[in-house]
Formats: C-alpha cells, sequence, structure tokens
C-alpha cells in the first residue's frame, strides 16, 4: 500500500500527458483553419475589388450600333489602352483611355471597335496594381471573350 500514492502520482501524469498532447493536437488543426479562413477572407476582398473591361456593342439609335469598352466589374480599371483599327492593310496600334470607374463606359466608335484578324485587345490594372487583359476574338459569327491576370 505504500506504493499507492506514486502509482497514482505516475496515473495522473500519463492522463496528463494524454491531455496536454490532444489539446496541442485541437489548437493547431484550429490554428490552420483559422489562417486558410484569413488567406480565403483577403482573396475574397481582392476579387470584389476586380474591375473586368469588356467590349460591347451599344446601339443608341437603331441600325447605328458603335464599340464601346465597359468596365463590368467591381473595381476602378486604371492605365486602360486599348487596340485600335487602323483599316484593313494596316495592324492595330494601342490606344490608351481614360480610367473607368464601376459601370462607367467609354465609347470608341464604329470604326475603332472593328475586330482585325488579331482580335480586340484592352489591358489595363486595377488599383493596386495587378494587370489584366481582356481579349476578344471573332470565331464565326460568335466574339469569344477571354480574361487574364498578367
Amino acid at each position: 500500500m505504500s506504493d499507492l500514492p506514486s502509482v497514482i502520482q505516475a496515473g495522473a501524469a500519463i492522463v496528463l500527458a494524454i491531455v496536454t498532447t490532444w489539446t496541442l493536437i485541437v489548437l493547431r488543426r484550429y490554428a490552420a483553419d483559422t489562417a486558410k479562413m484569413a488567406k480565403n477572407s483577403s482573396q475574397q476582398l481582392e476579387n470584389s475589388q476586380t474591375p473586368f473591361v469588356a467590349l460591347v456593342l451599344m446601339d443608341p439609335v437603331p441600325g447605328q450600333s458603335e464599340w464601346a469598352i465597359r468596365n463590368q466589374g467591381f473595381g476602378v480599371a486604371v492605365d486602360v489602352n486599348h487596340s485600335r483599327w487602323q483599316g484593313p492593310e494596316k495592324a492595330p496600334i494601342m490606344s490608351w483611355a481614360t480610367p473607368l470607374g464601376p459601370g462607367e463606359v467609354l465609347r470608341i466608335g464604329r470604326e475603332d471597335g472593328r475586330l482585325s484578324d488579331t482580335g480586340f485587345t484592352i489591358e489595363y490594372s486595377s488599383l493596386d496594381g495587378k494587370k489584366f487583359r481582356t481579349f476578344v476574338k471573332r470565331t464565326g459569327n460568335e466574339l469569344k471573350t477571354s480574361f487574364q491576370k498578367l
């Protein structure tokens, strides 16, 4: 019976070690989940402020449609450049445009929006400096638009 206190003490130490190990495992999982949530939250905020600039066909008067560039995203597009049609024999050149806020439209006219064989390109940046490109290409009778982060 004189060994009973040391047996109880040894058993308590083993139980304490098991509980401590289990607590550390749970804490480590909690820290990993918290880090994942913080990363996803910042990514969601970034996506909610990203501009998306697209080529659209405006038709203010039936039969007199013209091309325009519209920011369909939720962030401001700065450093906007778009290809400018130079005629059937010349390659398009890049032309600067004003910054576009969410929902803003920049009319570029009837000729400038023509799609050459190389397509139509819009390059722009978000306020945090990330660069993007929207590319429009005619395939048959359809316009295919692609969006890239640069």
